[in-house]
């Protein structure tokens, strides 16, 4: 049993409503690009320390999230990212 056309159709709204709302609030933010770094001492599963580093950039109403972390030994399964992600948020995926 699947949903009523009237739930999908109203789903659909909803989505593309916040679409439109978020898309807005970024558009808001000067284009360019942000960085920060923090240092995570401790993660609470004898994770440590490393930094975490994240790049955005801004350009028009898309935003793109750069993370990368530095200072994780091998083998800890608990956080663990060896290379750059990136992570578009756009309409053309």
């Amino acid at each position: 049993m699947g949903a009523a056309p009237e739930e999908v159709a109203c789903f659909a709204e909803l989505i593309a409503y916040s679409e439109r709302r978020t898309r807005a609030e970024i558009a808001k933010i000067p284009d360019g690009v942000y960085e920060h770094a923090e240092v995570i001492l401790e993660d609470g599963a004898m994770g440590g320390p490393y930094t975490l580093r994240l790049k955005l950039t801004v350009k028009g109403d898309e935003i793109e999230f750069d993370y990368f972390v530095q200072g994780v030994r091998k083998g800890y399964t608990g956080f663990q990212v060896e290379r750059e992600r990136t992570f578009p948020i756009s309409s053309n995926q």
